[in-house]
């Protein structure tokens, strides 16, 4: 199966870099490597405002990261939840793409930095991230946002989150996102997805 050029030439770069297998080391190390992994000197946009805070979720305080563009208030928000195979990834890890989709889209987005396993299992993050957008429906004032256009999204395993937490509200009759922005979500763990997978990493390999 013929790679896609874009994901030979990140293949090539990774190699390049000389960074160790993912399935060698332990999640410490995996964090390391992955931070000096996406450390590629990217460029990162300017925001009218980016602010660090945090909520409490299950007895533990998870931080956020609000990137405001310019623009009247309220604005609508996107609760961003980052990407990583629910082990990987931080708000650093994900903040220029967060602040690409704040400017773009001229809203307000909101990332997440939910807790991550093995330290801490399922579900966890799940409800991180079902706590989150509680937190800003009751903060909406307070963050410049309208707590009636509340977005959910993420790549990977962060679109997984977004998905199971809409499933969860819609399961307890609460008010639903407005829009899910799903990047790769890893949402289908069929047969044929798991042939797919180990036929990607045949492949790559």
């Amino acid at each position: 199966m013929a790679l896609d050029p874009t994901v030979k030439a990140i293949l090539e770069e990774m190699e390049k870099q000389g960074l160790p297998g993912l399935e060698t080391l332990s999640p410490e190390e995996a964090r390391v490597n992955r931070r000096i992994g996406t450390d590629d000197g990217q460029v990162v946009e300017e925001v009218n405002r980016v602010e660090n805070l945090s909520f409490e979720s299950e007895g533990y305080t998870i931080p956020v990261r609000v990137y405001q563009p310019e623009g009247t208030t309220p604005q609508p928000v996107l609760l961003y939840f980052h990407g990583g195979g629910w082990v990987l990834g931080d708000l650093d890890s994900h903040d220029p793409v967060c602040r690409r989709i704040a400017n773009a889209s001229q809203s307000t987005v909101i990332s997440v930095e939910y807790r991550l396993a093995p330290e801490y299992p399922f579900p966890a993050a799940v409800y991180d991230c079902y706590n989150a957008v509680h937190w800003v429906r009751e903060q909406a004032e307070v963050l410049g946002i309208d707590k009636e256009r509340v977005a959910v999204g993420g790549d990977s395993a962060g679109g997984n989150l977004a998905a199971v937490v809409t499933h969860l509200l819609k399961e307890r009759s609460e008010p639903l996102p407005v829009y899910q922005l799903l990047i790769y979500p890893s949402v289908d763990f069929t047969k044929k997805s798991i042939h797919l997978m180990r036929r990607t990493r045949k492949a790559c390999s």
